[in-house]
C-alpha cells in the first residue's frame, strides 16, 4: 500500500495524516485476518470485519488517490508559462563572397520569444483541475459506502443459507425419529400405520437432503462473492471457502433506531432531498458542475487575443577597413486576433454550457432515484417489522402448538401420520419465514444505510454513516 500526500498545504495535511492513520489500521486488521487464514485456521467472519477487510483490500480506493494526485499535479503544471523560444541566425550574408564584414547589414542574430496564455486561461484551467481533484475524496466516500452495502448483502445471504441449513438439520433429526417410529409401528402391526406412511417419511427426508444441497450451493456462491471483495491477492485468493465460517446469530441490534426511521418517514419531500443532498455521490455532482462552469469560462477565454513578446540582438563585425559597426537590438509584440474562428469558439462555449446543464440534470435524476429508493426501504422496513412482530407473538407459537398436538395424537393412535408431517413441515416453513424476515430486514437496513451516508470533513477517507444502535431492536433470536 502506497500513501500519497496529495499536497503540501497545511490545511490539507491534517486530512492526509488522518487518511494514512485510518489506512494503516485497516491494513493491520487485514493482515491479521489474512495471516490467520494462511496458517490454515478457520476464522469466524463477522459482518463488521468483512466490511473493514473489503475496504482495506479495495484497489479502487488506491486508484482514486492516484487520480487525485494526478489532477493536482496537472493543476500545478498548467499554471506555468509555456517555454520561451530561442533562435540563432546569420542574417543578410552576401552571396558574392560570403564575407561577414563585407556588408553593413550582415549580423549574427540571436532572439528570444515568449507567448502568454490566452486571457486568464492558465489560472482557470488550474482551478478546473483542482475542482476535479476535490471530487475524488467524495467518490471514495461513496465507494466505501457501496462496498459496505454489497458486502453486507453477500454476508447476509450466506448467513441466510447457514441459518436455514441449521433449522432444517434440526428438523431432519425429528423426521428420522418419525421414520423409525413409523417403521416400528408398521412392523408390529399394533397401530394404524400404512405403507404409504413409510414412503411419506422417506420422501420428506429426501426432500430435506435436496433442500440442504440447494442451500449449500447458495452459501458457497455468496462466500465466493465475499472472497472476491476480501482477498488481497488478485491472482490467488488468500481466503478459502472451507476456512470461512459465519457467526451463529445476527448482530444483536438493528443498525437504525425506530426514532430515526420515524423521523425519516415524516420528512417532507424537500426535507428528504436536503438530507440526501449530503450524500457523497450527490456532492460529487456539485464538484463536476463547478468544473463544468469553469469549462464554460475557459472556453470563453478563446475570445481573448493571445499576446507574445520577442527580443533580438544582432552582432555586426567591423568593416573591412577596421571601422566599428554598432550592434542592433530589436523588441516586438505579437497578438493574434480570433476573428475567423468566432463561429468555432461560439460552438465550444455552447457545448460547455450544455455539458454543465447536463451534469445538473443528472444530479436531479439521481436525487429522485435516491428519494424513491429511500422511501421504498423505509416502507419495507416498517412492513417487515410488523410481520416479525406477528410471527414472534402469534404465528410461531400457534404452529408449534399445532405440531405438538398432531404428534401427540399420532403417538396415542388417535391421529394420522400425514397430519403430523404436514404440521411439522408447516412449523419448519414458519421458522424459515421468520428467519427470512430478519434477514430481509437487515438487507433493507444495509440499503438504507447507504443512502444515509454523509460526508464528514474531519474524516479523510471513511464515510460517516447515519447509524444509531438501539437496544430495543434486538434480533438475536
Amino acid at each position: 500500500m502506497k500513501f500519497v500526500l496529495f499536497n503540501c498545504h497545511a490545511e490539507q495535511f491534517k486530512h492526509t495524516l488522518h487518511n494514512n492513520v485510518n489506512t494503516l489500521l485497516k491494513i493491520a486488521l487485514a493482515s491479521l485476518l489474512v495471516l490467520s487464514i494462511n496458517v490454515g485456521h478457520a476464522i469466524e467472519l463477522r459482518l463488521d470485519d468483512a466490511v473493514k477487510l473489503a475496504h482495506a483490500n479495495d484497489p479502487w480506493l488506491q486508484q482514486s488517490g492516484f487520480i487525485e494526485q494526478a489532477m493536482l499535479s496537472k493543476s500545478e503544471a498548467v499554471a506555468t508559462l509555456p517555454s520561451p523560444s530561442i533562435s540563432l541566425a546569420l542574417a543578410n550574408l552576401p552571396t558574392d563572397g560570403f564575407a561577414t564584414n563585407q556588408e553593413p547589414m550582415t549580423q549574427l542574430k540571436t532572439s528570444i520569444s515568449q507567448m502568454l496564455p490566452r486571457g486568464d486561461s492558465a489560472n482557470i484551467q488550474r482551478q478546473q483541475l483542482s475542482i476535479l481533484a476535490q471530487q475524488q475524496p467524495l467518490l471514495r466516500y461513496d465507494r466505501q459506502a457501496q462496498v459496505a452495502k454489497m458486502v453486507s448483502q453477500l454476508w447476509l445471504e450466506a448467513f441466510r443459507a447457514d441459518a436455514s441449513m441449521a433449522l432444517i438439520r434440526k428438523n431432519q433429526a425429528l423426521f428420522e425419529q418419525l421414520r423409525e417410529i413409523v417403521n416400528a409401528n408398521y412392523m408390529s402391526a399394533l397401530r394404524k400405520t400404512r405403507q404409504q406412511d413409510i414412503l411419506r417419511a422417506e420422501l420428506e427426508l429426501m426432500r430435506i437432503e435436496d433442500k440442504l444441497l440447494s442451500l449449500k450451493t447458495s452459501r458457497n456462491e455468496n462466500i465466493f462473492g465475499l472472497i472476491r471483495w476480501l482477498s488481497a491477492n488478485d491472482s490467488n485468493y488468500s481466503l478459502d471457502i472451507d476456512e470461512v465460517t459465519l457467526p451463529a446469530t445476527l448482530p444483536s441490534s438493528l443498525p437504525l433506531s425506530s426514532a430515526l426511521l420515524l423521523t425519516l418517514d415524516q420528512l417532507a419531500p424537500d426535507q428528504l432531498a436536503q438530507q440526501l443532498s449530503r450524500h457523497p455521490y450527490l456532492q460529487s455532482f456539485d464538484k463536476r458542475y463547478a468544473a463544468g462552469q469553469t469549462a464554460v469560462t475557459l472556453a470563453e477565454q478563446k475570445y481573448q487575443p493571445q499576446w507574445g513578446f520577442n527580443a533580438s540582438y544582432g552582432y555586426r563585425r567591423d568593416d573591412q577597413i577596421g571601422n566599428s559597426r554598432a550592434d542592433f537590438v530589436s523588441l516586438g509584440v505579437s497578438v493574434d486576433l480570433p476573428i475567423f474562428t468566432q463561429k468555432n469558439i461560439d460552438s465550444e462555449v455552447s457545448a460547455a454550457v450544455n455539458e454543465a446543464y447536463a451534469i445538473e440534470t443528472e444530479k436531479r435524476l439521481v436525487t429522485r432515484q435516491f428519494m424513491a429508493e429511500t422511501n421504498a426501504s423505509i416502507e419495507k422496513i416498517k412492513q417487515l417489522k410488523a410481520r416479525r412482530l406477528v410471527y414472534e407473538a402469534q404465528i410461531l407459537l400457534q404452529m408449534e402448538q399445532q405440531s405438538q398436538a398432531a404428534l401427540t395424537a399420532f403417538t396415542s393412535d388417535d391421529g394420522d401420520f400425514g397430519e403430523v408431517v404436514r404440521a411439522r413441515i408447516m412449523q419448519l416453513n414458519g421458522e424459515l419465514d421468520a428467519l427470512n424476515i430478519n434477514i430481509d430486514l437487515f438487507k433493507e437496513f444495509a440499503n438504507l444505510r447507504y443512502y444515509l451516508a454523509v460526508v464528514s470533513h474531519d474524516e479523510a477517507v471513511t464515510p460517516r454513516l447515519n447509524m444509531q444502535f438501539s437496544q430495543d431492536e434486538s434480533t438475536s433470536k
